[in-house]
């Protein structure tokens, strides 16, 4: 770690203040030394544990960094596509997990069809409760992406 001296002015009181702050390391640089593939590899990562419900240790403000750097080092269609493929690989998984299994089985049974179909209703509303917190949460951090990658893909000339 690295200390670094910073010497502060304050206006409202004519006393000096001195701070240290402790400059760490960056897992991924976000400088000039920007790499598309070591930052989509953090990112996808973060991703697939969003997916799997499990975001409570990720930092949002990392994760927004990624993809704000991404698209300003114009590696938008990069992130759209990865993040897209993520995504229905996601909802694929989900589906052929906890929804085949649970399709009717077409018997003649009256009651035990009414309750298979009401077993794989309950499911499928399961997966798309999940489905549609899993978007919220990458929306919040793909904001930019949406708002600026996005505007220019569908309007370019």
């Amino acid at each position: 770690m690295i200390r670094k001296l910073i010497y502060r002015w304050p206006l409202e009181r004519c006393v000096c203040q001195f701070f240290w702050l402790l400059q760490l390391p960056d897992i991924v640089q976000h400088g000039p030394e920007f790499s598309a593939e070591k930052t989509w590899l953090q990112l996808s990562q973060n991703i697939c544990e969003i997916q799997k419900q499990n975001a409570s240790n990720l930092s949002f403000e990392e994760n927004h960094r990624f993809a704000y750097n991404m698209v300003l080092n114009k590696e938008g269609e990069m992130l759209y596509k990865g993040v897209k493929k993520l995504v229905s690989d996601n909802l694929d998984s989900m589906a052929n997990e906890r929804i085949i299994p649970f399709f009717p089985s077409g018997t003649a049974d009256a009651l035990v069809r009414s309750t298979e179909d009401s077993v794989l209703l309950d499911k499928v509303k399961r997966v798309w409760e999940e489905h549609g917190s899993n978007m919220v949460r990458l929306g919040q951090i793909l904001k930019y992406m949406a708002s600026f990658h996005l505007y220019f893909l569908f309007h370019s000339p």
